[in-house]
């Protein structure tokens, strides 16, 4: 169960990023659109869609993991020195790597236009960095909303668990009362003459008692 709503909760996290990145890649290639027909140079708007949608593939798959890196190095009190220092190697290591997938697309794609790997790098290295301190902020966010929900519904269970122990030892209080209220009363009921029922039943009523005396008792 608790690996199935994992599951679940990683592919609705999963469709959730690429869905909003889909939406930046289309609001990306609407405004290049619309600022080139300003220009003078009016660019159809699929042409202008490659691109953005390409970079927002890539910004997709980086969000995915710098979440990942986000649930497995947090910046919790008492480790913000480690969690700094993975997430700035972790940051030099997603700009390599974004800017040497453009320089081999570049290769085979003609309409990827990427000047050398050094110039992708240090051209695109402010805003790698920009976009990776935003969505590191984003993923602990998210984090800390699912541990406040966890911390919540472990609140509610207890609740729930602290009020069943209390109609259960209400039960437990009731229960003797009525029994031994019974037996007084089959007491009651039989003849003066029959000691030794009487005596059974006092003694059945003393034992019972003994009993739920030391009832939680180890």
């Amino acid at each position: 169960m608790v690996l199935e709503q994992r599951n679940r909760r990683f592919w609705t996290e999963t469709a959730i990023i690429f869905a909003a990145w889909a939406i930046f890649g289309l609001l990306v290639a609407n405004q290049s659109s619309m600022l080139s027909s300003l220009g003078g140079r009016p660019m159809p708007w699929v042409i202008a869609l490659r691109p953005a949608l390409l970079e927002s593939t890539l910004w997709a798959f980086t969000t995915l993991a710098i979440f990942w890196l986000a649930r497995h190095f947090p910046l919790d009190r008492g480790r913000v020195l480690r969690g700094v220092a993975v997430h700035i190697i972790a940051a030099v290591v997603i700009a390599l790597a974004r800017s040497g997938i453009m320089v081999v697309l570049g290769w085979y794609v003609p309409w990827v236009r990427v000047r050398g790997f050094g110039p992708q790098f240090w051209g695109t290295s402010s805003q790698n960095a920009l976009f990776y301190a935003l969505l590191l902020g984003i993923a602990h966010l998210v984090l800390y909303y699912r541990r406040y929900r966890e911390r919540e519904q472990a609140a509610e269970q207890l609740a729930r668990g602290l009020t069943e122990a209390r109609l259960q030892a209400l039960k437990m209080q009731l229960q003797p009362h009525f029994l031994f209220n019974t037996l007084n009363a089959i007491s009651a009921l039989i003849p003066a003459e029959a000691k030794p029922a009487r005596r059974m039943l006092a003694r059945l009523g003393d034992l019972l008692r003994t009993t739920l005396e030391y009832e939680e008792t180890q």
